[in-house]
């Protein structure tokens, strides 16, 4: 009875991965589903390790041996863990050192196509064109990597906004500046220009930074609204 069982839950479990690692694969709009599904490698691999456990448990807890097999299943394990977490790093440090990506750098890996959003330990952030975030482990970088040319992608976007008097015009100046720092769609390589204008109630802002396209831009310009209450 103990196998049937044994079968019927690891045929499930499979089941269930098999699907959800090809929801993985489309694009899913809901951000709460989408965020799981980025985190399903460390969710299956959680998964079968629970059910490994169990399995020695339900079969082996009564033999004397059973101690043993925890130590040995765990000591494997710690190694699968190091490994993968030690392949990244490692491979994120040369590609780190030979200096290849860079913040703000409109890249095309695999399928994902937008700008660097983070160079981090482990994987790259990239700033996708539907605007979330793809992790990219550096382990997976191969030669079909396609570096976009600056010159090609990049361009002057200029937004103008209406801003009130709740603060003065360095103090704008001051904070579209960082709005703009902090933004991922703003390409970091550039300066960009601000130019306040006084009205009679108010402030005119034009805006001059670099995007990857139009929608990019739509993307900032909607930002920097939220800045003035619109």
């Amino acid at each position: 009875m103990k196998i049937i069982v044994a079968l019927v839950v690891g045929l499930a479990l499979y089941t269930i991965m098999r699907v959800l690692n090809r929801m993985r694969q489309q694009s899913i709009q809901n951000i709460w589903i989408g965020g799981f599904l980025k985190a399903l490698p460390i969710i299956e691999f959680s998964s079968w390790t629970g059910f490994i456990f169990w399995i020695i448990a339900e079969f082996f807890y009564d033999q004397v041996y059973y101690v043993y097999l925890l130590v040995v299943l765990i000591g494997v394990l710690v190694v699968l863990l190091a490994w993968f977490l030690g392949r990244d790093y490692i491979a994120g440090t040369i590609i780190k050192a030979q200096n290849v990506y860079k913040v703000g750098q409109p890249v095309t890996i695999e399928n994902q196509h937008g700008t660097i959003k983070k160079i981090g330990n482990l994987h790259l952030t990239i700033r996708t064109d539907r605007g979330d975030d793809a992790h990219i482990p550096y382990s997976s970088l191969t030669n079909k990597t396609i570096i976009q040319e600056r010159s090609n992608d990049i361009s002057v976007q200029v937004m103008r906004l209406e801003l009130p008097d709740s603060l003065s015009a360095d103090e704008w100046v001051r904070k579209i500046r960082k709005t703009l720092v902090i933004n991922p769609y703003v390409f970091s390589g550039s300066d960009s220009v601000i130019t306040i204008t006084p009205k009679e109630s108010g402030f005119l802002a034009e805006v001059h930074a670099s995007t990857l396209n139009d929608e990019h831009a739509l993307h900032v310009e909607k930002q920097l609204a939220r800045l003035s209450g619109n």
